[in-house]
């Protein structure tokens, strides 16, 4: 008896220290895609744009893929450890709201919840619009630098609307 509760200790201390882990790594990669691929003006002049800029020879693309990775392998290693501490979850949560509509308010709000949050995003798709074709003039380089605007703010007389040139942005 006391061999099977230290083999169930140990299978814990693993899974708890492989979440440990797996989280660790993801935000290690996440912190790594905000701050060393962020474009900042001074790294704009030297290098232009991101896109060809490497860290431990991967791109940012690469780094997301990892950082990806990471994030799912921490989950599924969560979703082991709620499934070995069912029981006690449950005997807590019993417990802890002993009310039955308390308990069917709080579920359905978790319900909701991962409806929206998990399932939410499969189910929708981005709006794209294009420019219309009077637009694409003002959007051009040639346009930006003969009125002497290093923003890329332009002014639309024929609209009378303010026009960002976005294409200097990122």
């Amino acid at each position: 008896m006391t061999s099977e509760k230290s083999n169930i200790s140990r299978l814990y201390l693993i899974v708890d220290l492989g979440m440990a882990l797996f989280l660790l790594l993801s935000v290690g990669a996440g912190l790594i895609l905000k701050f060393v691929f962020i474009l900042t003006p001074a790294k704009a002049t030297i290098f232009g744009t991101l896109a060809n800029s490497r860290l431990l020879g991967m791109t940012k693309h690469n780094w997301g893929q990892i950082h990806f990775a990471f994030t799912l392998a921490f989950i599924s290693i969560l979703l082991l450890h709620i499934i070995l501490h069912w029981k006690t979850a449950v005997t807590l949560f019993k417990k802890s709201f002993t009310s039955l509509l308390g308990r069917t308010i709080i579920i359905g709000v978790f319900i909701i919840l991962f409806l929206v949050l998990i399932v939410g995003p499969f189910l929708i798709a981005p709006r794209q619009k294009s420019l219309q074709p009077h637009f694409r003039n003002h959007f051009s380089n040639s346009a930006s630098e003969s009125n002497n605007d290093p923003f890329g703010i332009l002014i639309d007389n024929n609209a009378n609307k303010l026009l960002i040139n976005t294409n200097n942005i990122y």
